[in-house]
């Protein structure tokens, strides 16, 4: 966050639900600094009021999800607690939804029961 506040640059870690091999694949950035958590940046950006960091980490997260993780990652507290990546992660699900409504990855989310999920799941439901 500091190194952000006064260069402007910031390298952001992989989504923990992206596969080992896709993150090996990515080409290394020239920034030198820790890398850090899209989604933690985005909580704080959101509490400190930076909207150019907050906007900087919703891009990388968006960028980051795919059909592999969707499930997991739209089912999760972190986008529980966030209204506009909730509805930015159940558009990308919506768009992939002919592959995705039959997933054995939803399937299995939609039978557990967690409490932070039933806004998603009436999201999900009437749409």
């Amino acid at each position: 966050m500091v190194y952000y506040l006064y260069t402007s640059k910031i390298t952001f870690a992989p989504l923990s639900s992206r596969k080992t091999n896709e993150v090996a694949n990515e080409k290394k950035t020239d920034v030198p600094c820790v890398v850090t958590s899209p989604k933690s940046m985005y909580r704080l950006a959101k509490k400190l009021e930076l909207n150019g960091l907050c906007d900087l980490a919703k891009a990388e997260i968006k960028s980051q999800i795919s059909e592999d993780n969707i499930v997991e990652e739209v089912f999760s507290k972190f986008t529980s607690r966030h209204v506009e990546i909730r509805e930015m992660e159940l558009e990308f699900l919506f768009k992939h939804w002919d592959t995705m409504k039959s997933s054995a990855a939803l399937r299995s989310m939609l039978l557990k029961q967690l409490p932070h999920t039933a806004v998603l799941v009436a999201d999900i439901v009437t749409h």
